[in-house]
């Protein structure tokens, strides 16, 4: 069974991070995880892209209002 992990960001990326890092590690890899991120800093933005970027699981959705 797939499971959907929905989690929101701003102005978190270390934290937002940490999490995904975690999450990367389980055994179990039948899961995606879906972070929106809530019109960060454009730093922010960026380290959430380099980490999600390449990664199977991971989705980004900007929002930018």
């Amino acid at each position: 069974m797939k499971v959907t992990l929905i989690t929101v960001n701003f102005n978190g990326a270390e934290k937002t991070t940490e999490l995904l890092e975690s999450l990367k590690s389980q055994t179990d890899q039948d899961f995606e995880v879906i972070v929106v991120d809530n019109n960060s800093q454009a730093e922010d933005v960026l380290k959430l892209e380099k980490y999600i970027v390449g990664t199977q699981n991971f989705k980004l959705i900007k929002n930018n209002e």
